[in-house]
């Protein structure tokens, strides 16, 4: 079920779900910690799906905004959560 806050009678703004493809744990479970600290009230839910050969891939309400594969590298320190709110 979607968290949703209405606003008057035709108002609705609907809360993100993100969706983590990962590989290495250790990096999933940083960015659920910091998106349960920064972001907790503001997103529905965070999902998690195990991935092969070393994805790491973010996406908010099936949009993509980061790709390890695409990038050729890792997120930098906060990029993501950035990404994250950049989207809501």
């Amino acid at each position: 079920m979607l968290d949703s806050i209405r606003y008057g009678k035709n108002i609705t703004i609907m809360k993100p779900t993100v969706k983590i493809l990962f590989w290495n744990v250790s990096k999933a479970t940083r960015l659920v910690e910091d998106i349960l600290e920064e972001l907790q009230h503001d997103v529905e839910s965070v999902l998690l799906i195990t991935a092969c050969d070393r994805e790491f891939e973010v996406d908010v309400n099936g949009e993509l905004i980061f790709s390890k594969k695409l990038l050729d590298r890792h997120g930098n320190d906060g990029e993501i959560i950035k990404l994250i709110k950049d989207k809501m």
